[in-house]
């Protein structure tokens, strides 16, 4: 069937329905679970194109490494810089989380991960806290301008770290769009 060139490109089962309850303001978690085959690679950019299209909305889409999982915060950090449109600037992207409201302890923590400070010695918990803020600051600042979709590829091969912050996002998520 062909597609008008203005026309939307309709998102996968039920998937659509899940995004009009997400443009209304209710936010979801959505795992998708089994062999996708060749078509998972697929999967993910077509969610990624399709949210695209809808006016207001955006969407990130990361492809995991098996390596990832060796790398704290490695994932959920190139979804900042992707985000905050700094991909492999994280200078930049400490002085615009600044600007968002970012706690300078945090940033510190933040600047440590990314080896941009190499005095940085702050605990598990602490840690998990500041990336958590970090977090947060980032998708409240996505999320004022409208619907935002994560796609994450294999979130198996996550690191301790970076799951942490997603149970706690996922734990909120129905206050955010």
């Amino acid at each position: 069937q062909a597609m008008g060139k203005d026309a939307r490109p309709p998102l996968p089962g039920a998937l659509e329905e899940i995004f009009r309850q997400v443009r209304g303001g209710q936010g979801k978690a959505v795992l998708v679970s089994g062999s996708l085959g060749s078509g998972r690679h697929h999967l993910a950019d077509r969610l990624k194109d399709a949210v695209a299209w809808r006016g207001n909305a955006t969407a990130c889409a990361i492809q995991t490494t098996e390596d990832d999982r060796f790398s704290p915060f490695g994932v959920l950090s190139d979804v900042v810089l992707d985000i905050l449109e700094l991909n492999g600037r994280q200078e930049e992207a400490l002085d615009r989380l600044k600007d968002l409201g970012v706690e300078d302890s945090a940033l510190v923590t933040l600047a440590g991960i990314w080896s941009l400070d190499h005095s940085v010695n702050v605990g598990g918990m602490t840690k998990r806290a500041h990336l958590r803020h970090v977090f947060d600051a980032v998708l409240d600042s996505v999320t004022a301008a409208g619907p935002f979709a994560l796609v994450i590829d294999r979130v198996e091969r996550l690191d301790f770290v970076s799951l942490d912050v997603l149970r706690h996002i996922v734990a909120g998520i129905g206050e955010r769009s």
